[in-house]
């Protein structure tokens, strides 16, 4: 057994509390300037200063990474205030995250129709996956379930040396619950501004294949450097990382 002298315990002892007393210092700074922050927002928001608030509001969520209700509601507001209608789109979305109701749901369709945002109308695969992403645990933890209940009854009937039952379930289960695990979920972007350039190629040098206007939405596939690769009519082609505000 080693033992440790009762001096050299003393000092690791004390070294530990001093990392825990400084982590404490700097978790409270840190605590403390997003909540002074919130609460200059809140009174900017207050005075209706749309401009100055929204400045805050950003900080808190792109640097604090604050995701609360709240906060996703004001910033969805004051976007659509100051006409930015995709960044609304996209704080609506990151709502829905949160809290799927069919208030938020009606007013991103109202204005996507009111754009004219031809890039939202799911096909039946789509709506497969976006239900799939939405309740992809709840049905992982299901086949779990099912596994661990049809394992412990045939254990139970192998003490008692008797048939196994339920093993074609037992199998399609596994097999099921190991294809769920390996689908990825769909990361999505909204274009944020008008005539964003698509490339056919992930290099400024290579031909144009269109251009799509803010508000749209993209399927993102892979991302190369300062692109991203995105699927369009069926297609792999390319947009700049900067064009995009990613969803997922």
């Amino acid at each position: 057994m080693i033992t440790i002298p009762k001096k050299k315990l003393q000092l690791m002892l004390k070294n530990k509390f001093l990392i825990y007393l400084i982590l404490l210092f700097f978790t409270s700074e840190y605590i403390s300037a997003k909540n002074i922050l919130l609460i200059k927002a809140d009174s900017l928001f207050k005075e209706n200063d749309l401009k100055n608030s929204k400045v805050l509001y950003d900080s808190l969520f792109y640097n604090y990474e604050l995701y609360n209700n709240n906060l996703l509601i004001k910033l969805a507001f004051l976007e659509e205030e100051l006409g930015n209608y995709e960044k609304t789109i996209f704080y609506l979305k990151f709502l829905k995250k949160n809290e799927d109701n069919k208030i938020i749901d009606n007013k991103l369709n109202k204005i996507i129709a009111e754009n004219r945002l031809e890039s939202y109308q799911n096909s039946d695969y789509d709506i497969f996956q976006i239900f799939l992403s939405k309740y992809k645990f709840n049905f992982i933890y299901l086949l779990f379930i099912i596994i661990i209940l049809v394992f412990s009854i045939n254990g139970f009937l192998y003490i008692k040396k008797k048939r196994f039952i339920l093993t074609k379930t037992f199998l399609i289960t596994n097999i099921v619950l190991l294809l769920t695990l390996n689908i990825k979920d769909r990361k999505e972007g909204i274009i944020q501004y008008d005539n964003v350039f698509i490339m056919h190629d992930p290099s400024s040098g290579s031909n144009i294949y269109s251009t799509i206007n803010r508000g749209e939405k993209v399927r993102i596939k892979n991302e190369k450097e300062i692109w991203y690769e995105i699927e369009i009519n069926d297609e792999r082609k390319f947009v700049r990382k900067k064009n995009i505000l990613i969803l997922n």
